[in-house]
C-alpha cells in the first residue's frame, strides 16, 4: 500500500512511502528529492527503524520504537521501519 507524503508544503512527487503487509509489517520512506525535505505520516502502531542510509540492523531489537506519528526524511533520505509490536 502506497504512502504519499504531507504536501501542506508544496507536492513532492520524488518522494513515496509502501507499506509491506505481513506479519512482520515495515515501511519503506524514500525521499529522492535534492533539496527539500518531507513528512510523513505513520500508520498506528508503534515502528522501529531497522535500516537509513548509513545503518541497518539485523535484529528486530535493535533502536528503539518510535512513539511519533510523523517521520521527516531530509533531501536524498531513506527508512525501513518495522512494526515494533511483532
Amino acid at each position: 500500500k502506497e504512502l504519499l507524503p504531507d504536501e501542506t508544503d508544496g507536492p513532492c512527487p520524488k518522494a513515496i512511502g509502501l507499506r509491506i503487509p505481513g506479519p512482520p509489517h515495515y515501511l519503506l520512506l524514500l525521499n529522492s528529492h535534492q533539496r527539500k525535505s518531507v513528512r510523513f505520516a505513520l500508520p498506528r502502531g508503534r515502528w522501529r527503524q531497522i535500516a537509513d542510509l548509513q545503518h541497518v540492523s539485523t535484529t528486530a531489537a535493535t533502536g528503539g520504537a518510535l512513539h511519533k506519528k510523523e517521520m521527516v526524511l531530509t533531501p536524498l533520505d531513506g527508512r525501513l521501519l518495522r512494526l515494533a509490536d511483532e
